[in-house]
């Protein structure tokens, strides 16, 4: 390589950089690759764990930190916080310039990277589009996909997806997800790490809830339900608190008013390290809620999980049978379905990729064509 290949990556909270890791250090680590890595979002915000510690202690370098959040729980701080990244980050590409341009998944507060990169003609890079969610993350990650100059998705099912939209089947490259290349690796002792959350195997319940933000009223009716049945169930909880997402205040004033943060059985977290949410993940007995991780990863490790509404909906596969979703429902109806299924263990299944993700990352990004930064939809003839 005649110069090194300078690239790009953002990131915004602790989920989707439990995903961007394996590859940023396999980035950081290739003596081919100049890496340059913003951190904004919730990593920069101390009430939400200021996960960018996360990012120090794993090793990488952070080139810019940018603030861009606007506070207040009101949609239309969701869209100045776009505005403010729109802002902002014009002058920093024109600082680092780099080749290629990686953006991952479907973060609301993704966006503007994604639209600056594509108005400015670097190439684009998307990780995990053609994936299907419901709520305010699909319309944000298709739209990232059509920005987007090439595409690395964690399925078959994705990458016809993306087709059907548009894309060239040859800029589509199924590679798995990143994520499994770390989870199917993870210490086999776990005793040291439960010890430290106060909790024994298969002797507890991990709770993590976000705002639907596309429907405040039925997402807090549920949040309702659920700190009223995790109260009653006088069982351990590992208790990770909302997201940055529109809603989110709305939700912490109940948990507040019903004084969740001093029930001893019940332990609060703003935010949970990477390699002990893991292991607390395969350890659990249920994980209960509305997050990603339930089901993404939970089925690596066969554990049972509750999905909560519909901000997941339409990710429920037939063949995730760990996965138990519920909607419409009332206190009692989660109470006997926790009974049901706190006891089992179901087989491992990894149908989102094999552990070798990152590694096919890193050589498809070294070998693509940068300097085509067109867009065409395949069927224009």
């Amino acid at each position: 390589m005649d110069h090194k290949l300078k690239i790009c990556v953002y990131t915004t909270n602790r989920a989707e950089y439990s995903k961007l890791r394996p590859i940023l250090k396999l980035l950081h680590l290739d003596p081919d690759i100049e890496l340059s890595l913003l951190v904004t979002g919730s990593h920069l915000l101390k009430q939400y764990g200021e996960s960018k510690n996360q990012i120090i202690k794993d090793g990488l370098q952070i080139t810019e930190e940018i603030y861009t959040h606007i506070a207040g729980d009101d949609v239309s701080k969701t869209v100045e916080t776009i505005g403010i990244g729109l802002l902002k980050l014009p002058s920093i590409f024109k600082k680092i310039n780099p080749d290629i341009i990686l953006c991952g998944f479907d973060r609301f507060d993704m966006y503007p990277f994604a639209i600056t990169a594509s108005l400015m003609n670097y190439c684009l890079v998307h990780i995990e589009g053609g994936e299907i969610t419901g709520t305010l993350d699909e319309k944000i990650r298709h739209s990232i996909s059509k920005l987007a100059n090439y595409h690395l998705v964690s399925t078959n099912q994705a990458k016809n997806n993306l087709i059907k939209m548009g894309e060239f089947s040859e800029n589509v490259f199924v590679t798995g997800c990143p994520r499994y290349d770390e989870l199917l690796n993870i210490s086999k002792d776990n005793t040291i790490v439960l010890d430290n959350y106060n909790v024994t195997k298969k002797n507890f319940y991990i709770f993590c809830y976000h705002p639907v933000s596309s429907n405040i009223e039925y997402s807090y009716n549920e949040w309702k339900i659920l700190l009223e049945t995790i109260i009653e169930l006088k069982e351990n909880i590992i208790f990770i608190k909302p997201n940055i997402d529109y809603g989110n205040e709305k939700l912490i004033e109940l948990f507040n008013e019903l004084n969740i943060f001093n029930i001893p059985y019940i332990y609060v977290y703003n935010h949970i390290d990477i390699d002990n949410f893991s292991i607390l993940l395969k350890n659990c007995n249920i994980l209960i809620g509305n997050s990603s991780a339930g089901i993404r990863e939970a089925c690596v490790f066969g554990t049972p999980v509750i999905n909560i509404g519909t901000r997941q909906q339409y990710r429920i596969l037939d063949i995730l049978e760990n996965v138990h979703n519920m909607i419409n429902f009332d206190k009692n109806q989660l109470i006997n379905r926790i009974k049901q299924i706190k006891s089992i263990t179901y087989k491992q299944n990894l149908v989102f990729g094999n552990g070798n993700a990152s590694y096919n990352i890193v050589n498809i990004i070294k070998n693509i064509n940068y300097n085509n930064t067109e867009k065409v939809i395949s069927y224009y003839k």
